[in-house]
């Protein structure tokens, strides 16, 4: 464990270490989570695991190392040339479990976010699509994916809306992927999340 006068703790903030941008704090949780499960990758396999350009895995790294979050250890019968091991040291796997921690509650954050925008913009487009009846107001989602999962879960805890799959049964169409065709009809309130 790390105590209130260890470096670490000082030089990690809420976003990762302190007057970083939030892509280095992901560039390092990537590489930690990399490296604890392979620490026999090369730096080249490293980089591509992690998605970035070889001279920027081995700045990260080399950081890391430095920091003391990962430990080199030269391996003779490696299967690879050079025969490195990059090993979690105990402060990286607690950097590792901090900083997973921090991206999980931006991540919440972003998803409570994004859910009352959501709300809030289907649910006017669902007051203005109501007719003088009461029943329920069909909606129609054009597209799919995370944004959808979304819509379909405001929808579910609506008593106002159900989901129709056919456009022309509904009165409010969302549409969600770009490439979707637009619906023509007049009487269909269109919410565009593309």
């Amino acid at each position: 464990m790390l105590d209130r006068d260890d470096n670490l703790s000082a030089s990690v903030g809420p976003l990762g270490p302190k007057g970083a941008k939030p892509a280095a704090a992901g560039n390092d949780l990537s590489m930690l989570e990399a490296l604890f499960a392979e620490p026999s990758l090369s730096q080249r396999q490293l980089a591509r695991e992690v998605g970035l350009p070889l001279s920027k895995a081995h700045f990260v790294l080399r950081r890391l190392i430095e920091k003391g979050l990962v430990k080199v250890q030269n391996v003779r019968d490696s299967k690879h040339k050079m025969g490195y091991l990059y090993v979690l040291t105990p402060r990286g796997l607690e950097a590792k479990a901090k900083l997973t921690y921090r991206f999980l509650q931006r991540t919440a954050a972003d998803y409570q976010s994004m859910r009352d925008r959501v709300e809030k913009i289907l649910g006017a487009a669902i007051l203005a699509a109501r007719t003088s009846s009461n029943g329920s107001v069909a909606v129609c989602l054009l597209g799919g994916g995370p944004l959808g999962e979304v819509v379909i879960d405001v929808i579910a805890l609506r008593q106002d809306a159900v989901i129709v799959t056919d456009v022309d049964l509904a009165r409010v169409a969302v549409l969600i992927d770009p490439d979707a065709s637009r619906p023509r009809h007049s009487n269909l309130t269109l919410v565009d999340f593309a």
